[in-house]
């Protein structure tokens, strides 16, 4: 029996709030005449109040005895006498859409609730998941893929196979009931089962099923559509090929086609008059983009003219990909449908969605088509899971419309595919704005302390696999190195398309990522301050000694205070405390060791979930805690660090790297460079950190084999080459290396903690990156607000002193003029910085600051770095370095605006305008300055709110 769905019930037991039956009411009997256990309608579904005290015996025993209560709302449904688990219902009753087999079965084992179930014979089916109330984020498979309420799933779309063959969980389930439904592809016929919460837990329990479809989540509002999009879309009757219709290729009549199925969901839901027009015009685009003046563009204007007159369309679907050329030009493929899209006539609110195509060898085009899409904020529906597959050398798909004796129109799609191909750009169609933004901004992606400490709660488990290879770069003794030893417990990350691996010898880090099936390591593991990890940097610096520890890298006399993730300069690994794989997360928990000396463990905790994320991305979830308790825990930290957040190295000192400095974020003619960075064949680039506009670096490994950093607030860079004439290996054990790392700075507080997103991700080309970040949620003005429970909010300071966080009350208070150096006298050099970001200065030209202040100053000074600009002087001795960091030179005395502050302790608003010629481009930096106050008479300044939005007075 094919499995479709597992939900998990956890320790029931442990519940004692469901063991409290109603003694007058059985949900369930043995019915006395005949023998058998029926179950009966009832008119309200009660919470589920079943437990399992004793295990699995126990419940096939009060099952049997009529005293289960597991609730099913289908009049008349009889379970045969005598049945112990599974417990087997029929088919729905009578009038409804049999959907399932006969068999539909119900069992707990191994405390789970599991539901089984196989397709009646020759049904292809899909599944959705909703609330019946409230929200419902973050469900998963229980093979780690992304859920999404409402979307129908096609089979294999999660799982690979060609039927929904593998067991599915539902993770983290919000406290509202779930409705799951199957559909018939055919006539599109459905059978929901709806699941209620059970108190206290975030688990769902099977309570009844139902014949008809629930209302739907999503409503729309569209009057008039364009389909744009080749041959699937529209193709006119041709005796040449034997095609008599006029629609779209290979469906059996028009109302089958896929711009058919969509306008017919979007009348059932919502929109009731929508009309539209499909057009096989995007043919023409698609194999002529590369000459974007040869199109005649007003055909399409014709098109909808013809259509509806004077009227504008609402909505536009863009769906391309089958004859798109072999080759790559973005730059005229934007320009071709960006003139596509503005001869289309159109309301100012129009919703546009585009899809690529389902023919294999247009790998290229479909990369273009997600590029232009994702620039500008079109929801992207990718057909890769039901594109062509190759079978013993052949081109293959269930879909392909064998009843036409063309072989050409044989390769569209059949009326099952052309339903497949709907559901797909329904999916992403909105129901309210595009959403989105136009570009810039930094990336959202919260994290929440619960999913830690839910995990942290687990019992540990085994590592998937154990990998025999030596490691390290000394015999024990020699230099006080750690002996070689093998790599050792590692888990596994894999969808076919890229390969991730977690290490326990490099502290839970991600210790290798490739392509394909090549097991290629991209990342570089020379030693244990290598490869893609955390490394944190504090006071002082240099660290001398450490916890009564005076044996230091000779090589590392410089260095601060630095917890790092993989293990120290001796070659001795962090310890690991915690280990946990689980729907298909992986969990871990170490002790940061401190890289400088001599296997010596620091007071750092970090722990970290690792999750596919895409078909070609991991995601990392960093929560770091520090409880300093060394000999500097108690000194101040005048100014901020860089940290490492995370780095990323590459085998080899001949990778490129790309990056964007453009000043539009995400838009096809940003300024996107690509180069080795090294100035001449000896030298290679300083780690000086600079700004990019768009929050992502990649690097090339080898040709077509591309891996990338992502992360939020990534807008602060830095890359260089490892050079090592002695050591030409390219392999993830040699020495050269092309680095990159995320360089923002922070504060690490004596009992500090933060949480952290990042990406890892591998393509065939830096825009699946670049694409990857572009298609995070942003935000596009600042909105700062310092409190408890943000504290610092990811600002920083230079020559000041704050609370440290956690914040003792509201508002970030800072003293100046602390930490001065020997020739300064005042705090004209204390400043207050905002985290690196990435906001277009088009989207906003006002700032507030909410503060309060007591000291000398009546003015106090706004500046901001924008992008392509050097904080300092360029280097003359690295012309080539310079030219490719900040294109706009050294900002000099950079963009500035006075504002009055009024100095009585009380709070106040001050308002910033920072219209004028020098807020263009993208702002990449604030810096809060101007203050004047001496060590022994400080400025005080509480800031309790800096962004675009006024928090009034």
């Amino acid at each position: 029996m094919k499995r479709l769905l597992l939900i998990w019930v956890g320790l029931l037991m442990a519940l004692p709030g469901f063991a409290q039956k109603k003694a007058p009411q059985r949900l369930a009997r043995r019915d006395p005449a005949t023998g058998q256990i029926q179950y009966y309608l009832l008119a309200s579904v009660p919470q589920n109040t079943y437990t399992v005290p004793t295990g699995k015996k126990q419940f096939e025993r009060d099952a049997s005895a009529g005293g289960f209560n597991l609730i099913v709302e289908d009049n008349g449904i009889v379970i045969p006498a005598g049945t112990v688990p599974p417990l087997v219902k029929p088919q729905p009753p009578t009038g409804t859409n049999g959907l399932l087999s006969a068999q539909f079965t119900y069992n707990v084992a191994n405390k789970q609730l599991s539901i089984e179930g196989a397709p009646a014979p020759g049904q292809t089916l899909q599944l959705k998941f909703e609330p019946l109330s409230g929200t419902l984020t973050g469900i998963q498979s229980n093979q780690g893929q992304a859920l999404n309420a409402g979307d129908y799933y096609p089979a294999g779309t999660l799982t690979g196979q060609g039927e929904y063959t593998q067991e599915w969980s539902l993770f983290n389930m919000p406290q509202v009931a779930i409705r799951i439904t199957w559909r018939r592809v055919s006539d599109g016929a459905t059978h929901s089962y709806v699941f209620g919460p059970v108190q206290a837990t975030r688990q769902l329990l099977f309570t009844r099923s139902s014949g008809s479809d629930p209302p739907p989540t999503l409503t729309y509002n569209y009057q008039r559509g364009y389909f744009l999009g080749n041959s699937f879309f529209s193709h006119g009757a041709s005796t040449a090929i034997n095609w008599y219709q006029n629609n779209g290729m290979a469906a059996s009549g028009p109302d089958k086609d896929a711009p058919a199925r969509i306008a017919a969901h979007l009348r059932a839901n919502g929109s009731p008059s929508f009309d539209y027009r499909a057009s096989g015009y995007g043919s023409i685009l698609e194999q002529q983009y590369a000459n974007p003046s040869s199109i005649n563009y007003a055909g399409i204007t014709a098109e909808v003219t013809e259509k509806f007159g004077s009227q504008k369309v609402d909505f536009i679907a863009v769906r391309v990909g089958e004859n798109i050329p072999p080759g790559y030009n973005q730059t005229a493929f934007n320009q071709t449908f960006d003139q596509a899209i503005a001869a289309i006539p159109k309301t100012d609110n129009c919703k546009i969605v585009v899809s690529d195509g389902v023919w294999l060898g247009h790998d290229e085009g479909h990369a273009m088509l997600q590029s232009w899409a994702n620039a500008r904020s079109y929801p992207f529906a990718s057909e890769a899971s039901i594109r062509e597959t190759l079978v013993n050398g052949n081109r293959f798909s269930p879909y392909y419309a064998y009843q036409y004796t063309d072989p050409g129109v044989q390769r569209h799609f059949n009326d099952e595919g052309h339903q497949q191909i709907a559901n797909l750009i329904i999916a992403k169609i909105p129901s309210g704005s595009n959403g989105g933004n136009n570009g810039g901004g930094n990336p959202t992606t919260p994290v929440s302390d619960a999913e830690f400490d839910q995990f942290a709660q687990m019992a540990d488990t085994p590592w998937d696999e154990y990998d025999n290879r030596l490691f390290g770069n000394g015999a024990a003794g020699t230099n006080g190195r750690h002996p070689k030893v093998a790599i050792g417990e590692k888990d596994v990350l894999d969808n076919g398309t890229v390969r991730f691996e977690v290490w326990k010898l490099f502290g839970g880090a991600v210790a290798h990522m490739s392509l394909g099936s090549s097991r290629d390591n991209m990342l570089n593991l020379y030693d244990l301050g290598r490869g893609a990890y955390m490394s944190l940097y504090g006071h002082p610096q240099p660290l001398f000694p450490y916890k009564g520890n005076t044996w230091k890298n000779g090589g590392w006399t410089g260095m601060s205070h630095n917890p790092i993730q993989g293990g120290d300069s001796f070659d001795y690994p962090c310890t690991m405390l915690k280990h946990v794989k689980a729907n298909g997360k992986i969990y871990t928990k170490v002790i940061l060791q401190q890289w400088a000396f001599h296997n010596q463990p620091t007071d750092v905790v970090l722990e970290q979930i690792t999750s596919l994320a895409s078909n070609n991305a991991v995601e990392v979830k960093i929560r770091w805690t520090q409880n300093r308790t060394d000999e500097y825990a108690n000194i101040s930290e005048p100014t901020a660090q860089q940290q490492e957040y995370p780095c990323f190295m590459v085998n080899g000192d001949d990778c490129r790297v790309a990056y964007a400095l453009g000043g539009e974020p995400f838009n096809a003619n940003n300024d996107v460079r690509v180069l080795r960075p090294i100035e001449n064949l000896n030298v290679g680039w300083e780690q000086t950190p600079m700004y990019i506009s768009e929050p992502w670096q990649a690097v090339e490994y080898k040709p077509g084999q591309w891996g990338g950093l992502v992360a939020p607030g990534f807008y602060r860079a830095t890359q260089s080459a490892y050079l090592r004439p002695s050591d030409g290996g390219k392999n993830e054990f040699s020495d050269p290396i092309v680095y990159t790392a995320d360089v923002r700075s922070l504060h690490l507080d004596k009992n500090g903690s933060q949480k952290h997103t990042y990406y890892l991700v591998a393509g065939n080309n830096y825009d699946v990156v670049r694409n990857f970040a572009a298609s995070l949620p942003r935000e596009t003005k600042p909105d700062w607000t310092f409190n408890t429970a943000k504290g610092r909010n990811g600002w920083w300071y230079k020559q000041c002193e704050d609370e440290r966080e956690p914040f003792p009350s509201d508002g970030w208070k800072i003293t100046t003029a602390r930490g001065l150096q020997s020739d300064q006298t005042n705090a004209a050099v204390s400043k207050l910085f905002s985290p690196a970001i990435g906001y277009k200065t088009s989207d906003f030209n006002t700032v507030y600051i909410r503060y309060k202040y007591s000291g000398p100053s009546s003015q106090l000074r706004l500046s901001w770095i924008r992008n392509g600009e050097k904080e300092g002087p360029l280097d003359p001795q690295k012309p080539l370095q310079e030219a490719n960091r900040w294109p706009r030179g050294w900002r000099g005395g950079g963009s500035t605006r006075l504002f009055s502050v009024i100095n009585d302790g009380q709070w106040h608003t001050a308002t910033i305008n920072l219209s004028g010629g020098d807020w263009s481009g993208v702002v990449q930096e604030f810096q809060l300055e101007g203050f004047s106050g001496t060590p022994q008479s400080p400025d005080q300044f509480t800031m309790m709110y800096f962004g675009a939005n006024n928090p009034g007075n």
